[in-house]
This record gives C-alpha cells, structure tokens and sequence, in this order.
C-alpha cells in the first residue's frame, strides 16, 4: 500500500469519526442529563453541552476548574467529603445543590464512578440529572427519550445499549438491517448471541477491559441471523441509562473497507509480482536517500533480503560509506529533479547502466526516487572484443597496405639498380687501367647489391617473392642450421634447441625459413647486450575454432610451431604493436634497417602461416612461427590405431578449478573448454580476486590454473600464498612464453606443471587431467 492511499483512508476514517462525533454531540445536546469527567484531583476535563440549560454555563466556563466550585457552600464539607471514596474505586450517587451562574441554587442529582487504566484510577466520569422540579424534569425526559430515538435511529452506524449483563436493552434500525433481526428478537438476545463462535470468548474479556477503561475499541466478526459473517469494528464507553449503569456500542460494518484494503493488498502483490520478476534492478528512495522499495533483483546485490534493506541508506548499505558517493545520480535526480543516467564499473568487471528518475508529488516537490541498475557487462564486452576485433582489422589492413606498397618500391628499385649495376660492371671491366675510377665503381656496384638485398627483404614482405615450395623437415633444417647459428652469435648468447619428435612435414622454401630463423636469432641477440639465452623450441600443434576465432586470418587446422625465445629486455605494448612494420627499428642510427622482422612476417605470411610475438619489459620476447602441415604428409604420419596403441589419456572430471588468467578471450574460453569437460570453474582477472574468491567458495578447490604473468603479482606467488590456506591444492602455470625462459628469470623451477600458449582443446584438458591424477 502507498503512502498516498494510507493517507486517503486515514482522511476518510478521520471523517467519519468526525461525523460520527458530531452526531454524539447533538444526541447528548438534546438529553436532559449533562454528562461530565474529572481528573483525579477534581478539575472538569469534559462537560456535555447541554450543561447551559442545567446552570447557564458554556462549557468552556466549566472545563479546567474544580468541581468544589459549583457546589453550594453549606453542602461542601459533607459532599466533597465523598470524593475520595470514587478514587477508591467505589461509585457514589449524591444529590446537592448546584450554584448556577446567575447565583442561585438548583438541587441536582449526579452519579460518579472511577476510570481505571491498567490497575491505576486515572479519573471520574458521571452524569448531573436536574431534579429541582420533578415534574418538569420527567417531561423533559419524555422529550430527550423521543429526540434519543430520533437521533438513535438516524445513524449509518448500528447501535446498541446492553446491561452490564449483557442483555440488550436497545437497537437501532441499523441494527436490524445489518444482522436481519427484528428489533423484539434482538432485545431477547446478548451480544454472545451476535458474534461468531470462534470470538465468543472474547465478550467477557472486553467487557472486563471496559469496566476498567471506560471506553473500548476493537474488531471482531458478527453473524447474520442466515449465519453469513461480516467483520466490524466496535466502540463501547459505559453510559448511564434508564438509572444504571450501561454499555452504548456504535458498531460499523467493515465489509467495504476490508474490500478495499484487500484490493490493495492483491495490487501490492500483482506489483511485486511484476516488480519481482525483472531482471533488471528496481529500488524507489525517499528523499533522504533511504530505501523505500526495492525489487529482489536489487536486493540480490547486497546479499540480503528486500525487508532487510529497507530504510537503510544506500551507500552505507553498499559502499560502507557514511554520507552519499561522489557523483551519486540518485542525489542528482533529487536536487536537479531532472532524470539522470550513467554507466559505471563494479567489482568483478561487471558494468552497470544506472538511471535515477524524481517522483514527482503534489505540488510540484520531488517524493522520492527511482533508481533502475541494469547489468551491461556482456554488452559492454562484446564492444570491446568488437574494438580488438576493429584494431586487428586495422593493423592488417595497414600491413596490407604498406605490402602493396613495398611491393611497388621493391618492382620500381629493381628496374633502377639493374642498369646502375649492369653498366658500372661494363665501366669496371672497360676501364681496368685507371686504378682511382675502378675504386669508385667498385663502390658504386657494392652500394647496389646492398640495395638489391634491400629489394630482396621488401619482396619478401609483401609476399611477391618467388619461393620455391618442397617437403621440409622443420627439426632437420634447424639442426643443420645449428653450426651456423652457433658461430653468428655472439660467445655470451645461449643457444639451446628442444625440438618435437617426430614433427610433422611442411610444405615450404627452406632457403626462407633459414632466413626467418637467421632474422629472428640477429633480433634476439641484440635484445640481449649483456648475454643470455636463446632457446629454439618444435611442436605440432592442433589450432581450433576457440583459438581461431579471436585472430584474424588464423585458419584452424594442424600447424608446425617454431618458437624462438630470449631472455632480454622485452618489449612494450607500443613497440610491440608495431614490430613487424617495415623500416620499424628501435636499434641505434645505422645499426638496424628495419626491415629483419618485417621480412620474417612476409615470408611466414606467404607460406600460408601466422607469426606472433609475446612480450613485456624486462621479461625477454618469445616469437612463434605456425606453418601449416602438408595435409598428405601429415595423413602420412597418423596411424591407425590397434589393439596395441595406447589409451587416450582422461580428459574429463569433475573437481573445482580456479583459473586466474588477465586477458579475459583467454579466459573465457579456458573456462568453456573446462566446463565442457565437466569441471566447475572459478575464474579471476589477478591475485587479489584469485583469493577473494577462494576465501568465499565453500568447497574444495582441487587445482589452481593460473598465468604465469599477472597484472599485481607473479603465478608462483599466487600459488604460495594459495599453498598456505589449501596446502593439498594442485598447480598449473601457463604462458606465451617458453618454458625454460620462464624458468630462465626464475619465476618457475623446471619441471613443474606448465602448458604454454596457444593451446588446443585437447592439449589443455589432457593437461589439467594429468595434473590432477598426480596430485
């Protein structure tokens, strides 16, 4: 129910009791009795009006003074001497003389009794009979009797006046029409007679009450004489009727109010059944920020129910702050009474879209606020995979485009240089006798086959070099290629080999791949300065759809994967994105063209392959060359399996894994794969949320997969800080770089548990199934 209808039924129950007063005032105006009560020190706190008529006095003349003042002196002592008796507890009928307003005295009849409440004497009520002239006192009663009739039938209310037995002694029309009684039936009944069965034990009780109070207010539910039942509402006060005690109940049927509060009540419902069922965040704040109503949704986001939150503040309630946060819409939405709307970050990376509109109350002010949250997190996701997605595009466009353009260069550089090289050979071997020219032509035609080595690495880029295709044995050219690698490098550089037996074959020009090998050594060796560690590594990799998907111009299918590694310097993300531009160096003025990475991309990209680079500063640089497999050598290599090939290993289960991983394409997709596997997966972007997050589940966590590199701390750290709380808990690293570079910067011992990036479907599952059979 609303505020607004609360108020609306409180007005009208307001006036009806106004009417219903009013209507009292004039029956007790008409009476020949004045009705009166006093405090317990004997001040007049209530005179019916009627007292004019008694003594000339208004009742404002009377209210406030002591009682004393109107007794007539000679009858003071023994009169008065009679009051505490009444706050003893016992009623008391006098007569005495009543001093009027004009002086004289007038002999009157009165009646006293105590109000009790809760044990304790709080007053005296009674009534004054003029009995001065009996005569004119019993007509007048003839009078007031035919008035009270008027009046008493005249009511929209049924009324009925019993005895301090119970027996009724009078009812309205009202009275008869409500319970279907005849006015003779109902005086030979009593109110147990009226009141259904289960509230018949109540009448004593109340009764009881009354006595005590004076006057009484309850519900309860009658019974027609059909036996139907209403509900009503009664109020008894103790009157004095034909020369004793009695009960005067005004009874209102509450049928059509119960109706309406019922209607409300089903309205209330049907609103927070619609309001319930919203998936999106819905809370309506009073203006001091406090929480009137909110839907489950949004309760949800506290942890608690929606009666729980109810006039507690919002930002103490979900920020734990003592006044509102900086930027808060609802308090905008309040001041400016305008609507207001944002997007904001959550933990847990969730985004929510927020919007606060003012109610709007009588007069123009604002009543309250609306709040509704909704969660955009996937929405949110989807336009930043779009941006990377959009970036991507972008750079392989501008790598196409600056291709064609090498492309064109290298067609134009190559129509300059062969007639420069072609006539200074014809000028050198024309002119052998002047030693000075032929010095110079030497140089010339020297500065020429540099340049045509230029064109050479520029055809090679944009893909237009004629290449030479054969079945190649990856593992064997880097073994013949070893001897030389060994003697270009320089005596502090490393060089170590862990080749994949046996490799599958690929269709290649070995001549180039020897060259992107070469490319890729020279570049590593000058990240290295101070010495290191080069480390060429072989596999034969499986690229799905879930590795695919996110790389433009990645086909999946079955690749050779060469990985050459260092352990200097690194790169950053600036460097990074731009490192196989042509003419991109970061190397000193003349000691780097430019064109030794870009040349690699091109060769790599023309063999129908991909070529990735995975660094950071101060953590080396890992590139990974994928060339694809030659399908009918590949068909070549796969045998059939028998009774003896072994088993595939175990790739389902069903422990708990919690995967800490900071690019979130990677760790989405670890996390399908698992769950696909049947696994239950956690997942966290860094170290912070990692252990939040196991300090939350219940369960056990069997396994922590976890990249090697995280934003705030290093995997090794996480998993000795995870150690400690869940000792028995098995460890997987993972990164995109090699393993025995990892193991070079002493992030990791060799040996452990590692799987290295890109990975399969099949890989990561028989991984993670390994780890946990061995843990």
């Amino acid at each position: 129910m609303t505020k607004n209808q609360k108020i609306e039924i409180l007005e009208q129950e307001n006036a009806a009791l106004r009417q219903s007063r009013a209507k009292y005032e004039q029956l007790l105006e008409n009476l020949n009795e004045v009705f009166y009560t006093l405090n317990p020190d004997g001040f007049v706190t209530y005179v019916s009006p009627n007292v004019e008529r008694l003594g000339g006095y208004r009742p404002e003349e009377i209210i406030g003074r002591r009682f004393t003042d109107f007794v007539y002196p000679e009858d003071l002592p023994e009169r008065f001497g009679k009051f505490p008796e009444i706050l003893s507890g016992r009623d008391i009928v006098t007569e005495y003389r009543f001093v009027t307003k004009g002086g004289t005295a007038k002999w009157i009849r009165t009646n006293g009794r105590p109000i009790s409440r809760n044990g304790e004497i709080t007053g005296i009520q009674g009534m004054l009979v003029d009995i001065d002239n009996p005569k004119q006192m019993e007509e007048q009663l003839r009078r007031n009797e035919r008035k009270f009739r008027v009046i008493f039938n005249s009511t929209s209310d049924a009324v009925y006046i019993h005895d301090m037995a119970g027996r009724i002694l009078e009812a309205n029309a009202v009275a008869c029409n409500e319970t279907g009684y005849s006015y003779e039936e109902l005086l030979q009944m009593t109110p147990m007679d009226i009141v259904v069965p289960s509230e018949q034990h109540m009448v004593p009780k109340r009764l009881q009450e009354l006595r005590q109070k004076g006057q009484l207010i309850f519900e309860t539910t009658h019974r027609r004489k059909d036996g139907t039942q209403y509900p009503v509402e009664i109020k008894h006060r103790i009157i004095e009727y034909e020369g004793k005690s009695c009960v005067l109940g005004v009874v209102r049927d509450l049928t059509e109010r119960k109706q309406k509060e019922e209607a409300l009540r089903e309205s209330e419902r049907q609103k927070n059944l619609i309001l319930n069922s919203a998936t999106e965040k819905i809370i309506y704040f009073s203006t001091d920020m406090r929480v009137i109503w909110a839907n489950r949704a949004a309760a949800s986001l506290t942890g608690e129910a929606e009666e729980a939150i109810t006039g507690r503040c919002c930002y103490e309630l979900c920020h734990k702050r003592s006044a509102p946060c900086p930027d808060c819409l609802v308090e905008k939405a309040r001041d400016t009474q305008t609507p207001q709307e944002a997007e904001k970050q959550g933990s847990g990376d969730r985004y929510w879209l927020m919007r606060a509109y003012p109610a709007i109350g009588n007069g123009g002010k604002v009543a309250g606020i609306v709040l509704f949250i909704q969660d955009i997190t996937e929405k949110q996701r989807a336009e930043e995979e779009k941006k990377k997605l959009e970036a991507q595009f972008q750079q392989s466009q501008k790598m196409e485009s600056i291709g064609r353009l090498a492309g064109g260069v290298a067609h134009d550089l190559n129509n300059l240089l062969s007639p420069i090289l072609g006539y200074g050979e014809m000028i050198l071997a024309e002119k052998q006798e002047d030693e000075a020219l032929q010095r110079r032509l030497t140089h010339i035609i020297e500065a020429g086959s540099r340049a045509c080595s230029i064109v050479r690495q520029l055809l090679a880029f944009s893909r237009k070099q004629m290449l030479e295709f054969q079945p190649v044995d990856i593992n064997k050219l880097l073994r013949d290629l070893r001897s030389l690698l060994r003697h270009s490098l320089r005596e502090d550089i490393a060089l170590r080999m862990d080749l994949s037996d046996p490799l599958p074959i690929v269709n290649s020009d070995a001549g180039q791949i020897e060259q992107v090998v070469m490319n890729l050594a020279v570049n590593a060796q000058d990240a290295m300065p101070e010495g290191g560690e080069l480390s060429i590594q072989t596999a034969a990799v499986d690229l799905d759809e879930g590795y695919a998907r996110p790389k433009k111009g990645v086909t999946p299918g079955y690749y050779v994967k060469m990985s050459v590694s260092d352990t200097g310097c690194g790169m950053d993300a600036h460097t990074l994105a731009n490192l196989f531009e042509p003419f991109y160096t970061t190397k000193e003025k003349d000691k780097g063209t430019g064109l030794g990475l870009s040349t690699a991309y091109g060769i790599v990209k023309q063999h129908g392959g991909n070529i990735w680079a995975y660094s950071e500063p101060g953590m080396g640089t890992t590139i990974k060359v994928y060339l694809p497999v030659s399908s009918r050598e590949y068909a070549a290599e796969k045998k059939e399996p028998n009774a003896e090939t072994a088993p595939l290993p175990k790739r389902h289960g069903s422990e708990t894994i919690l995967l800490v991983e900071d690019e979130q394409t990677v760790r989405e997709l670890v996390v399908s794969i698992l769950e696909a596997h049947g696994y239950r997966v956690f997942s966290a972007p860094n170290g912070r949320e990692a252990r939040s997050l196991l300090a939350r589940q219940e369960q056990t966590v069997h396994l922590l997969l976890t990249d090697v590199i995280l934003p705030d701390i290093n995997g090794k750290e996480l998993y000795e800080q995870i150690a400690e709380a869940c000792p028995r808990i098995g460890v997987l690293f993972m990164s995109g770089y090699t393993e025995d570079i990892i193991a070079y910067h002493g992030i990791l011992e060799p040996g452990v548990n590692f799987i290295q990036k890109p990975f399969s479907v099949a890989d990561i599952a028989a991984k993670v199934r390994e780890v946990l059979t061995k843990r």
